[in-house]
C-alpha cells in the first residue's frame, strides 16, 4: 500500500482528478549582489493544493458485468497576485455494462455540477451532491454500427466514510540545464473509504455501494530559476 501511495502522490490530481486548487502563484524578479556586480535572476514559483474523493462499483454475474466510477474534486485557481480566485467544485461519472450471453453492451459518461461538496480535514468523511446529463450509447452487439443514443438528466448523491490508516507521502525532484534550474515537490495524504449513495433520473433510482473508494488531498509546487547573463 505504501508503494502504491507513493505513486499516487507523484500525480495525485492527475488522476482526479487533473483537478488542482491553486493557492499561491508568485511571479518575482530579484537581483543578487556580488560585490559591485548585480547578478540578475528570474524566478517563478507556484503552489497548488487540491482535494477530492472517488469511488468505483463493480458487479458481475454469470452473464452480466457492470462498472461505475465517480470522482469529485475542488478546483480553485489564482494565476497571479491580486488575480481573482474562482472555486469550481465538479465531478465525473462513467458507466459500463456488458451482457456476455447476448453480446450487448453500453457505456456512458456525465460531467456533474456539484451543489454541495465537502471533505473533513482528517479525511474521515466526504459528501457530494449534484446534477448532470448522462450520455449513454447502447449496442446490441460488437458489430452494431447504429447504437441507441440516450440522453437523460440525473442527480447523484454520495457519502464517503473514511476507514483504516491515513497514508502520507512526499516527493521531490530537481534538475538543472545550464543557467536554468527546476524544482518540483508533492506532498499528499490518502485514506481508504466506503461510499454509498444513489443516482436517479426522472423515472428510476439506483443505489450505489462502493467496491473501492478513497479520500485524498495533495499539495504540489514548483519553482524555476534562470540566471541571466549580462551582455
Amino acid at each position: 500500500m505504501k508503494k502504491l501511495f507513493s505513486l499516487i502522490v507523484c500525480g495525485l490530481f492527475s488522476v482526479i482528478v487533473s483537478q488542482t486548487q491553486a493557492k499561491d502563484s508568485i511571479y518575482t524578479y530579484e537581483g543578487m549582489m556580488r560585490g559591485t556586480t548585480i547578478k540578475p535572476v528570474q524566478k517563478y514559483k507556484a503552489k497548488y493544493r487540491g482535494e477530492g474523493a472517488y469511488m468505483s462499483m463493480y458487479t458481475r454475474t454469470e452473464c452480466q458485468q457492470s462498472d461505475l466510477s465517480f470522482s469529485v474534486y475542488e478546483s480553485i485557481q489564482k494565476d497571479a497576485p491580486g488575480a481573482p480566485v474562482s472555486t469550481n467544485p465538479g465531478g465525473s461519472l462513467y458507466t459500463y455494462a456488458e451482457d456476455f450471453c447476448t453480446g450487448s453492451y453500453s457505456y456512458g459518461d456525465a460531467e456533474i455540477e456539484l451543489s454541495t461538496f465537502n471533505i473533513a480535514n482528517n479525511l474521515d468523511s466526504a459528501y457530494a451532491q449534484g446534477t448532470g446529463t448522462l450520455y449513454t450509447w447502447e449496442y446490441e452487439g460488437w458489430d452494431d454500427t447504429s447504437p441507441d443514443y440516450i440522453v437523460k438528466p440525473i442527480t447523484i448523491e454520495v457519502t464517503w466514510t473514511g476507514e483504516g490508516n491515513l497514508y502520507k507521502g512526499h516527493y521531490r525532484y530537481r534538475e538543472s540545464y545550464g543557467p536554468v534550474s527546476y524544482t518540483s515537490t508533492s506532498t499528499g495524504s490518502m485514506r481508504e473509504a466506503q461510499a454509498v449513495g444513489s443516482i436517479a433520473d426522472d423515472m428510476t433510482a439506483m443505489e450505489v455501494i462502493s467496491t473501492y473508494a478513497g479520500i485524498q488531498k495533495a499539495t504540489d509546487g514548483y519553482m524555476t530559476r534562470e540566471k541571466i547573463s549580462k551582455k
